[in-house]
């Protein structure tokens, strides 16, 4: 196939993607793989690469074998930066139990992984220890040990509102003390 041949393919490619034809197939390929949210991202996003780089497009195979080339590697991509992610985030928690001497429950959509990107973590040990014990007991039983609500307040014979609040508190001293220099300004 000469270069026109394969730019008219991968121009037909796109016109039938817009259609529904290849799209709907890359999309459930990229979702079993990433779930239905990131998967419709990186399906946008093979997209994008694919027009941007027509041009490289050879043409010895189909043009839908290349554009779902691409999604695989934006796939295998994202998959990669998960792992690392997950690994930095464990690597935190594991700093945090040290430093705190308990067992530290941490999902990467949790308080851990959020205050991890803008605060300086290695002080939280001792910021959480300087907390009031009411509001330290709560927010370690739910923030850090991952208990829910529901058992922490009848663990600590305290209702939700009174809980709620003394996380509230809790948190706010934290980020008071935690974030950077730069932001305190």
């Amino acid at each position: 196939m000469d270069r026109n041949e394969a730019s008219g393919a991968l121009m037909a490619l796109f016109e039938r993607s817009r259609h529904g034809e290849c799209h709907e197939k890359m999309l459930a390929y990229a979702s079993r793989r990433v779930g239905r949210g990131d998967g419709e991202e990186l399906v946008q996003e093979a997209w994008l690469r694919a027009y941007r780089r027509a041009d490289a497009f050879r043409g010895e195979s189909h043009a839908q074998t290349w554009v779902f080339g691409i999604l695989r590697n934006l796939v295998l991509e994202h998959h990669r930066r998960a792992r690392r992610s997950r690994s930095a985030l464990e690597e935190r928690r594991e700093d945090l139990q040290r430093g705190l001497g308990i067992d530290v429950a941490v999902s990467e959509g949790g308080l851990l992984g959020a205050l991890s990107a803008r605060w300086e973590l290695d002080r939280l040990p001792a910021e959480v220890r300087a907390l009031p014990p009411r509001e330290r007991e709560a927010f370690v039983l739910v923030e850090l040990r991952g208990a829910s609500r529901e058992d922490a307040c009848a663990e600590l014979g305290i209702s939700d509102g009174t809980l709620r609040v003394r996380i509230c508190r809790a948190r706010k001293r934290l980020r008071a003390r935690l974030a950077p220099a730069d932001a305190r300004r």
